[in-house]
């Protein structure tokens, strides 16, 4: 191989819609040297807000229309895959969902593709048992593992995974689109999430209840979709919100809401790394979270945002209520967020993590492309 040519990566996922996952894929694919390596995109899922904009950016994005492993043409779509990688001398597999994984990992490895990585980007509690288990098998044949925090990776060594395999890259968030403004913001409480249960809105809109009596200008907007919108839009209604709540639907444009909200709430179960919550920090929202996952290791609580105990809608409702009263606190908390995502998780930082992860893969490989 020419080792003054780009070397060919290809990053998978599962699709390119709106979810963080796929914003990081897209942003990574963008933002990866052009000059080190030729990259290449491929997702099972045609369309997509992020397939467009991968597209636009110069990207080529391969379509490789896996609908389930066990269908009567995944032998086909191997094939095809082994095939690309082959005839397109990839020397670089990175796949970021646990679908692609699974699919990708053993067919790379016959492909004697030099260098095979893998992604852990949430709790994998949160898997299907099978795919739990099959995403394990992979752990043992891939040459590296990347987590977006630390608590991921603590989750995959205490499975007995080796650390000299797990490396850990946070989310890159781009500062251009997210970004800080100066100006005064309205008493809105708000988030941006999959409605699912795993991301635990309902004590939001409980919490919200609570102290709403106390601040009759506040708002509470939920932006996303998901298969608890009705049961969101049914709580609220009981908690009498009334025109004080909102449910939107998801949207491509989250900025917006992020430097309209004063307050920012993620409420999880379970998280990894949050690209909301970092998104909404880049913003200058005052952030409220969970003490969950990478949330703690972000948030100095008192300092950059604050923090509440899994499950405490009391906490949460006491900390809303302290924001809520005192604008000029809020003010200083969002500030502080913002330089936080400036100094440690820009888009130009994770693509050179991983570019380094990239590198010191290839140059250790044992597999040569001949």
């Amino acid at each position: 191989m020419n080792q003054s040519a780009p070397i060919p990566v290809l990053l998978l996922t599962r699709q390119l819609s709106l979810g963080g996952t796929e914003r990081q894929v897209a942003n990574l694919a963008k933002s990866l040297d052009p000059k080190k390596f030729s990259v290449r995109v491929c997702c099972f899922h045609a369309g997509g807000i992020r397939q467009a904009e991968i597209e636009a950016a110069g990207v080529p994005v391969w379509i490789l229309p896996v609908q389930a492993f066990w269908s009567p043409n995944t032998l086909a779509h191997a094939w095809s895959l082994f095939r690309y990688l082959v005839g397109e001398r990839i020397a670089l597999v990175h796949s970021f969902s646990p679908a692609t994984t699974i699919f990708s990992t053993p067919i790379a490895r016959l492909a004697r593709v030099p260098a095979v990585l893998s992604s852990s980007r949430a709790e994998r509690s949160l898997m299907r048992p099978r795919d739990s288990h099959l995403v394990r098998i992979t752990d043992h044949w891939v040459d590296a593992i990347v987590t977006n925090c630390e608590h991921l990776r603590q989750e995959l060594l205490l499975e007995k995974t080796a650390a000299k395999v797990i490396h850990v890259c946070g989310n890159g968030i781009d500062l251009d689109e997210f970004n800080s403004t100066s100006q005064s913001r309205p008493p809105w409480v708000g988030t941006l999430s999959v409605l699912r249960p795993e991301k635990n809105l309902g004590i939001l809109v409980e919490a919200f209840g609570r102290i709403h009596g106390l601040y009759p200008n506040a708002r509470l907007q939920i932006v996303g979709s998901g298969p608890l919108s009705e049961a969101l839009a049914r709580q609220a209604a009981l908690c009498g919100l009334g025109d004080a709540s909102e449910l939107i639907g998801a949207s491509p444009q989250p900025a917006e809401y992020f430097r309209k909200f004063r307050i920012f709430v993620l409420p999880s179960q379970s998280e990894g790394l949050s690209n909301s919550l970092l998104e909404a920090m880049a913003c200058g929202c005052a952030v409220v979270a969970s003490r969950v996952g990478g949330s703690k290791e972000i948030i100095r609580h008192g300092e950059n945002g604050m923090l509440f105990d899994l499950g405490d809608a009391d906490q949460l409702a006491s900390t809303l209520k302290l924001l809520l009263g005192d604008e000029d606190l809020c003010r200083r908390l969002g500030e502080a967020a913002a330089r936080t995502i400036r100094q440690q998780f820009s888009l130009s930082a994770s693509a050179k993590r991983l570019e380094e992860i990239y590198s010191n893969h290839l140059a250790t490989s044992p597999r040569n492309l001949s």
